[in-house]
C-alpha cells in the first residue's frame, strides 16, 4: 500500500471519528435544565428578588429553536425572561412573599422538559435592635417569634420567653461582635417541600471600664 492511499485511508478514519463525535455531543445529550454550574435542576430556592440563569443542556438551532416559558404555579408574583430562546437566559423573581413557578424548556416541536423555582423574601429585622448593647444592661429583647420566624444568634444567650425572643450578651469581652440572624421558613401550598430565607445584622458588645480607686 502506497503513502497516497494510506494518508487517504487515515483521512477517512479522522473524518469518521470527527463525525461520531459531532453525533454524540450534538443527539447524544438529553434535554435538560441546568444550573450555571451544569447540574441538572428538579427545584431551586431564591432568596429576595434577584436574578439568576438557568442554562440548557442543547443549544438551540435554526430548525429547533429553544423556547423558554415561566409560569405562577401558586402564591404571588411573577417571574420574567430576558431571552426566551437563549442557551442560558437571565430569570428575574417579583414577589412580596412567597412565588413558586414553573420554568418549561421545549427544544423545537420535540422533547419538553421543567424545573421549578420558589422564590421567597428575607425577612426583617427589627429596627429597634441597636448596634450596641451594654455587657452588664441585661437581656436585649429582639422581637417577636411565630411559628414560621426563628431567631439565633453567634454568641451571648439567646432565650425565649412566651413569643419573645432575649439576646443576653453577660460575660462577653469588650468590643464582642454579635450577629444576630432571624429566619423565616417558607412551605409550598399543599405540599411539605419548604426552604429558609434569613436576614442578619450585627450588635457590638460594649463592657464598661472597672473603676479606679485613689487613696
Amino acid at each position: 500500500m502506497d503513502n497516497a492511499t494510506l494518508k487517504y485511508n487515515f483521512g477517512r478514519r479522522i473524518l469518521l471519528i470527527l463525525f461520531i463525535l459531532s453525533n454524540y455531543y450534538s443527539f447524544g445529550q438529553s434535554l435538560e435544565i441546568r444550573n450555571t454550574s451544569g447540574t441538572a435542576i428538579d427545584t431551586i430556592n431564591v432568596c429576595g428578588n434577584v436574578s439568576f440563569d438557568l442554562v440548557s443542556s442543547i443549544a438551540g438551532t435554526t430548525s429547533d429553536p429553544l423556547l423558554w416559558s415561566a409560569s405562577l404555579e401558586s402564591g404571588i408574583g411573577s417571574l420574567s425572561i430576558n431571552s426566551t430562546s437563549a442557551t442560558q437566559p437571565t430569570f428575574t423573581p417579583n414577589t412580596t412573599s412567597l412565588g413558586f413557578f414553573k420554568v418549561t424548556l421545549t427544544q423545537g416541536t420535540g422533547s419538553s422538559v421543567t424545573a421549578y423555582v420558589a422564590v421567597g423574601i428575607p425577612p426583617t429585622i427589627p429596627s429597634t435592635i441597636p448596634s450596641q448593647i451594654c455587657e452588664n444592661n441585661g437581656p436585649l429583647l429582639l422581637g417577636t417569634t411565630t411559628s414560621t420566624q426563628s431567631y439565633s444568634t453567634s454568641s451571648g444567650v439567646l432565650s425565649l420567653q412566651g413569643a419573645s425572643a432575649y439576646l443576653n450578651p453577660n460575660g462577653l469581652t469588650n468590643g464582642t461582635s454579635i450577629t444576630i440572624t432571624l429566619t423565616e421558613t417558607y412551605t409550598l401550598l399543599n405540599s411539605t417541600y419548604n426552604f429558609d430565607c434569613s436576614s442578619s445584622t450585627a450588635v457590638t458588645v460594649n463592657k464598661p471600664s472597672d473603676p479606679s480607686i485613689s487613696v
